[in-house]
């Protein structure tokens, strides 16, 4: 308090390091020791208080970089025309796979691979994409509720951005569609 106040003064040079020295040489040894303890104490808080935010920064990094690897990474699904299907609602094509739903139209790309490209890529099924979708979405929901700054995941596209649909050409052709997960 007592230093509180002195900030307001200056001398005649609009200094105010003199006046501190000499309110310092004025106050008793106790008082003295009073303010050093409360200095010292407000830096310990302030010390504490960077640290727990540094360690929930580096928490939340490590879980969204984790997440963000998982999901920026293209996702592809294999066309099995023995039990997978296209259809049409409401004048919308869909593939059906595994009883869900993937818009082809919604974005319209589509081009063709070589197999070799095909040998390149790594598919995966529906039921991995839900899994890995729960796992990340929930991991983004403890981040979010550990920052105390939540985010909504309304549909698993948010979370993959890129699902293709591969479909088999000829035995060396194949057709990439990317596609809208309908997940709700």
């Amino acid at each position: 308090m007592v230093w509180e106040g002195l900030s307001e003064i200056k001398d005649m040079n609009d200094n105010n390091d003199k006046i501190y020295t000499e309110a310092w040489k004025k106050v008793t040894s106790a008082q003295q020791k009073k303010v050093l303890d409360i200095i010292i104490n407000h830096k310990k808080m302030e010390a504490k208080i960077v640290i727990r935010n540094s360690f929930y920064l580096f928490v939340f990094l490590c879980c969204t970089t984790n997440v963000i690897g998982q999901s920026i990474t293209s996702k592809y699904l294999m066309f099995n025309e023995t039990k997978d299907s296209i259809v049409i609602l409401d004048a919308i094509m869909y593939y059906k796979i595994d009883n869900n739903l993937f818009d082809i139209n919604r974005y319209e790309q589509i081009d063709t691979l070589s197999k070799k490209v095909m040998n390149e890529q790594r598919f995966i099924s529906v039921e991995k994409l839900w899994n890995k979708g729960k796992v990340i979405s929930d991991s983004i929901l403890k981040a979010g509720i550990k920052l105390k700054k939540n985010k909504i995941i309304e549909t698993s596209n948010e979370i993959f951005e890129n699902i293709y649909v591969i479909e088999k050409i000829s035995n060396c052709r194949y057709k990439r569609t990317r596609v809208w997960w309908v997940d709700y």
